[in-house]
């Protein structure tokens, strides 16, 4: 992690030794709950009501016809 993305790395290793490893990770996925079910869900349920979207913990899932169409917002919500 540290050769490709060594910003995101160091500041992993610093709330890590910050906050602690649990809380750490209980931020992290609740930041992840956060973006995928209320940000990209709700854009998708908007854009495509019709379209079939579940949930599997931290995953979204479609058919194949939407899945370019997902992966595109889930890249465009975030930035």
């Amino acid at each position: 992690m540290d050769k490709c993305f060594r910003g995101v790395n160091k500041w992993l290793e610093i709330a890590l030794e910050s906050i602690g490893g649990k809380e750490l990770s209980y931020i992290l996925q609740r930041t992840e709950s956060y973006y995928l079910l209320n940000k990209v869900s709700r854009q998708f349920n908007l854009f495509y009501p019709d379209a079939p979207l579940f949930t599997i913990h931290d995953s979204l899932f479609t058919t194949q016809e939407y899945t370019e169409r997902l992966k595109s917002l889930i890249i465009d919500t975030g930035l």
